[in-house]
């Protein structure tokens, strides 16, 4: 799965998880929490699910890095691609 691939994929899942009935254009700079008002609680719950559709584990010390979709892609990019 390349770089392309997995943003798509991980863009699909936050407007599934996050924006189901918000007309919400997605954008690698698009802030979980703060653009998409997502609590702590559904940042663990999308992390659970991105852990189940890319088939690897995103440590604690990763999880609180995370803030942008970009950051959710560029760890599945070089966790899939670039070992």
């Amino acid at each position: 799965m390349n770089r392309d691939e997995i943003q798509i994929k991980v863009m699909q899942l936050v407007k599934e998880k996050l924006c189901a009935k918000k007309n919400v254009v997605l954008t690698e700079s698009t802030l979980l929490q703060d653009d998409l008002n997502a609590d702590s609680l559904d940042v663990a719950d999308l992390i659970n699910e991105f852990e189940e559709t890319f088939d690897l584990s995103i440590p604690d010390d990763v999880m609180d890095d995370i803030k942008t979709i970009k950051d959710i892609v560029d760890f599945v990019d070089r966790e899939k691609n670039h070992k």
